[in-house]
């Protein structure tokens, strides 16, 4: 994008005067096949107006194209509002400058903050637009007589009266990005294993930080980052893939022990740099010799989820037992009179009664 100003003027000499005076320019714009847009940034303020005659001047806007036979009197203003009525200062199309009582010898002059893009859209990198000219229809009108003054390229005028916008990039326009701040983050796994009867879990954190470079877009101001590279890890296995995009992290050194009649549950949860939590349960292994579990969470963690917590316990097992009566007497299993008792691993059962 690229800004600068527009100077709108009316003119009077001596010995010459008019009652009245108006100067209408119509905004280049590509959806008329203009080479690019110029556009306002914001209203005529009071310290952008010079006028050395005795009358009022006013600014007036619209949002369409305006032609000469629109405007043959004073009061036509039709389509014309003031600032004020503006919300959006890039739907402006035309502005018109008024003053009453443009002497001779007398100059009004307005100056318009504007914007120039290629594109149509705030922020499009207009380097292709280079050297590039446009032509503003610029209507006059003073006391009813009225002249408007088209593209010079069409020979209808002299180009002299014919506000010209030419696009000159003072900058090299083979370079649409530069380099930016390099963007730092650390990712963090804890494994939190709690075993039956403990209150507090055994704890194993791993970490890896990062860095990656910033690309920023001129045009937009936007900022890419590209693949980042670990500078700093703690914990076990932890590395990084080999396309710089990831970290991965591995289970050396972290122990979920076998506990006779419980089974571990494992949930993930990982939460994205914007607060996102996702929840996962992992499936627990044995491993080969049956001392311990293991799970699957290796796979590479994307740089937008800095922080998994892995939750590891215990249930107890279900468990049951068959009470059986014997007669010592006759030798005899009293079926009739045998129970089951059921409960999970180390909770209770009901008192027997003697």
């Amino acid at each position: 994008m690229t800004t600068g100003s527009i100077k709108l003027s009316v003119n009077n000499k001596p010995p010459g005067t008019s009652t009245w005076g108006k100067r209408v320019v119509n905004l280049a714009n590509t959806t008329n096949g203009d080479a690019f847009n110029v556009y306002l940034t914001g209203p005529v303020t009071s310290s952008d107006i010079v006028n050395t005659g005795s009358g009022a001047v006013k600014v007036l806007y619209s949002t369409s194209t305006v032609s000469a036979s629109d405007l043959t009197e004073d009061s036509d203003t039709d389509g014309f509002v003031t600032a004020d009525q503006i919300t959006d200062w890039s739907t402006v199309r035309a502005v018109m400058l008024m003053s009453a009582d443009v002497n001779g010898d007398s100059q009004i002059q307005v100056t318009l903050p504007i914007k120039v893009t290629g594109s149509g859209t705030d922020g499009a990198f207009v380097a292709d637009d280079n050297n590039k000219t446009v032509y503003m229809t610029v209507i006059q009108l003073a006391n009813h007589d009225q002249t408007t003054y088209n593209d010079p390229e069409s020979g209808e005028a002299a180009s002299t009266n014919v506000i010209a916008a030419q696009l000159i990039h003072d900058t090299n326009v083979t370079d649409k990005t530069a380099d930016a701040d390099a963007k730092t983050t650390t990712i963090t796994r804890t494994v939190n294993v709690t075993e039956p009867g403990q209150t507090t879990p055994t704890t194993t954190t791993q970490s890896a930080t990062f860095s990656q470079p910033g690309t920023q877009n001129l045009a937009t101001g936007e900022i890419s980052y590209g693949a980042g590279t670990v500078t700093s890890r703690t914990g076990n296995n932890v590395s990084q893939n080999s396309s710089g995009t990831a970290v991965t992290f591995g289970n050396d050194g972290i122990s979920i022990p076998v506990v006779a009649g419980y089974t571990p549950t494992i949930t993930m949860t990982t939460t994205a740099a914007d607060g996102t939590q996702t929840t996962t349960t992992l499936a627990a292994t044995l491993n080969s010799d049956g001392t311990a579990y293991t799970f699957d969470a290796t796979d590479a963690t994307v740089y937008s989820d800095p922080t998994i917590n892995i939750d590891v316990t215990y249930t107890a097992n279900a468990q049951s037992f068959n009470v059986t009566y014997y007669d010592e007497t006759t030798g005899e299993t009293l079926t009739t009179h045998g129970f089951t008792l059921s409960g999970v691993t180390g909770g209770s059962v009901p008192t027997l009664a003697n």
